[in-house]
């Protein structure tokens, strides 16, 4: 039996505005890939959240500041070696 490789994370893009934002979604549009969104009030665990399914632990900055992130993130995920023998 092969060992399954955890998919891997990565920060795609981060955006601070509307129109950075638009772009980014108009790109996102065209994949065809499944997307998830994270949405949520302040100091909940989102960030710990990406973290945890990344198994890393500075991919999504964590604030000890609650309500200091104004930025929207961009992850995409790289799956690798999954499957069985």
């Amino acid at each position: 039996m092969m060992k399954e490789t955890p998919p891997t994370l990565t920060l795609e893009a981060t955006t601070f505005n509307k129109p950075q934002l638009q772009e980014q979604l108009s790109v996102l549009e065209q994949r065809q890939e499944a997307q998830i969104a994270l949405a949520g009030r302040s100091n909940v665990g989102k960030s710990s959240l990406v973290n945890a399914l990344a198994r890393r632990k500075q991919l999504a900055k964590i604030s000890a500041t609650p309500g200091k992130t104004r930025s929207i993130n961009f992850y995409r995920e790289h799956l690798r070696n999954i499957g069985r023998k």
